[in-house]
């Protein structure tokens, strides 16, 4: 015989507790007593209460041992009593709390309630139906999955971890989820438990790809009202015909059950620098190109301009670098032949000089061209020393 959610100790306490209450009531003895007097001479003397004994015995035995019988069977109940003489082996739940875009929209059922809220109330309930003994870890499953508690038995852990999450941009990668529970459970050892996902209804209707779902799966999904456009994925790239100017990839996709309109807003410093408009279909989910041009470093925003169920995914900040580039000092009594082929590269700044404009020692990290001639003491910066006749290029202290 063994206890899953109640130690025996806790349950003797609690059985021996609630039945002293329950013999106690059956002990005191709270009936009227009614007192007949003959004459109204006898009035003041009925005024004064009778001295009440308590019993010494229980009138109703048979009622109080039925209502201890109820009472331990109540216990029993409660504390999942287990008749075999396998000891039972603790199991290693992973509990995959979605905290996605898709979390903060309201819910179906209730639009007063977000998906995320209705997902922890049933995370709450599913913990309650584990043995006491089984070892719970809760993964926040957004952009990145983060673990907010190791495998233990604190509940009290647990559901702080659970009540402490919230709503993120971006989505989650359903499937790296599964497979980051599954090696969870695998390097934990022991018995592997259940896999929970609470989250957004995608399993279920289908709206999630993934390639292999765990046999111990299962799904606490909330159904979510949907009428939304949400930003997937951005980035930037350098356009390969000008490096001065960014490639903005945006894929958007359309939740809603009906065809979208679409407006895309593109700010660089808090300014509007581009904008593009298109409708989207439903389940759509096409890239956008647009461009923007500089060589400083920035924040570049993109915005979904309008409003919708899900606010969190409308927005995305970019960080652009600062494009390097290259100063050169080219001393040359032909600077025409130079120009074209420092300018085909923007990230060359060039400045030209005559030779007799050259200054030893000067502090500058600027890359010196010589051109048909050769300082009197070699130069210490990064140098290039272009000579006529019969010898090699050479380059001197380049870094």
């Amino acid at each position: 015989m063994e206890f899953l959610n109640l130690s025996f100790l806790e349950f003797s306490a609690i059985f021996a507790l609630a039945g002293a209450a329950i013999v106690a009531l059956y002990l005191l003895d709270r009936s009227r007593v009614r007192i007949k007097a003959a004459t109204l001479r006898f009035w003041r003397a009925a005024q004064i209460p009778p001295s009440k004994q308590r019993r010494r015995r229980i009138q109703q035995p048979w009622s109080l041992l039925l209502q201890l019988l109820a009472l331990a069977l109540l216990l029993l109940a409660a504390s999942q009593i287990r008749w075999s003489t396998d000891r039972y082996t603790p199991h290693n739940h992973i509990l995959i709390m979605d905290v996605s875009a898709a979390s903060g929209a309201p819910s179906r059922a209730d639009a007063r309630t977000d998906v995320l809220t209705a997902s922890k109330r049933k995370a709450l309930q599913w913990l309650k139906t584990i043995p006491s003994q089984d070892k719970v870890s809760v993964i926040e499953a957004g952009t990145l999955l983060t673990p907010r508690t190791s495998l233990e038995t604190k509940r009290s852990q647990t559901i702080k971890a659970i009540q402490g999450l919230k709503a993120t941009s971006g989505s989650t990668r359903i499937e790296e989820a599964f497979e980051f529970a599954t090696s969870l459970q695998r390097r934990a050892g022991g018995v592997a438990g259940e896999i929970v996902y609470a989250g957004p209804a995608r399993l279920a209707n289908g709206a999630a790809e993934v390639g292999k779902i765990p046999q111990n799966l299962r799904l606490l999904v909330t159904d979510a009202s949907l009428n939304n456009l949400g930003i997937r994925r951005a980035g930037v790239r350098r356009s390969l015909e000008d490096l001065s100017v960014w490639d903005i990839l945006i894929t958007v996709k359309n939740y809603a059950a009906q065809t979208k309109p679409l407006q895309i807003g593109l700010y660089y410093g808090g300014v509007p620098v581009a904008s593009t408009n298109t409708a989207l279909l439903p389940g759509a989910e096409p890239t956008l190109t647009l461009t923007h041009r500089t060589k400083a470093s920035g924040m570049l925003e993109i915005r979904l301009l309008g409003s919708d169920d899900v606010a969190l995914d409308n927005r995305v900040e970019l960080e652009l670098p600062e494009l390097p580039s290259v100063k050169a000092k080219v001393y040359s009594r032909e600077p025409q032949l130079w120009r074209p082929m420092l300018a085909a590269n923007p990230l060359v700044e060039a400045s030209y000089f005559r030779p007799d404009q050259y200054v030893a020692d000067a502090k500058d990290d600027s890359l010196l061209i010589f051109d048909g001639f050769e300082p009197a003491k070699p130069e210490k910066s990064p140098a290039l020393y272009v000579l006529g006749g019969t010898q090699d290029l050479v380059l001197k202290n380049w870094r």
